[in-house]
């Protein structure tokens, strides 16, 4: 059985190796993880299979929903937007009114969900993501 919980500092390594496994980028530092921002877990049976994190964007009420990962074995159930509800849940939490964040145009399953969960896209007057980015905001 699936569920989402959130994370504790035990998790963050997990978390950092399922990063580099399904972004195949820069790992993440799990020494940095625990500050100024909040991380979910997906699990199966106790295993953690996915995880998502959100932190503070840097300026007004604004998010930056940061991280979103399945393992192939947790995809295709909902999940995606499991943690997009639960994220937007603890954003309007904070007080936050807004959620940015960015997705690789290739990524085609992970623009949907944003859009389907209420998200656009927008032109940021500056590049700050990755290559290829499709720049997306949600109001809450």
């Amino acid at each position: 059985m699936l569920y989402i919980e959130r994370a504790v500092p035990a998790d963050y390594p997990v978390i950092a190796d399922i990063d580099l496994e399904v972004m195949e980028s820069d790992r993440l530092d799990p020494h940095e993880m625990g500050s100024g921002g909040w991380w979910w877990v997906v699990k199966d049976g106790g295993h953690i299979v996915g995880y998502a994190g959100i932190e503070y964007a840097g300026y007004g009420e604004v998010g930056f929903f940061s991280r979103v990962g399945l393992l192939p074995v947790a995809r295709g159930q909902g999940l995606h937007r499991d943690f997009l509800r639960v994220c937007g849940a603890e954003a309007r939490r904070l007080g936050w009114t807004q959620m940015i964040t960015y997705v690789h145009r290739l990524n085609a399953p992970s623009l949907n969900n944003f859009i389907k969960c209420g998200y656009k896209t927008y032109i940021p007057d500056e590049d700050w993501g990755c290559d290829g980015a499709v720049y997306l905001y949600r109001d809450l």
